[in-house]
């Protein structure tokens, strides 16, 4: 039963998910902290987003961040 529960969770969380505006939010340097927030869940599937998407994190300084996200 727990196992269910968690599995209907996890698809709620998934539509509730938008990585258009997750993007959007990242790119605006929030953290994942933050982003989750937004979304209502934790930091850990922001980070597995940013980790599928091959982004560093918004920890890195802001001209870092920039620097590598022009050089993609």
């Amino acid at each position: 039963d727990d196992v269910e529960s968690r599995g209907l969770g996890d698809v709620y969380k998934r539509q509730v998910f938008d990585e258009a505006t997750c993007m959007q939010l990242y790119q605006k340097g929030m953290s994942d902290i933050k982003i989750g927030k937004h979304f209502g869940l934790s930091k850990n599937p922001i980070a597995a987003w940013r980790a599928r998407n091959n982004l560093p994190s918004n920890s890195r300084s802001p001209q870092a961040r920039m620097a590598f996200l022009n050089g993609r």
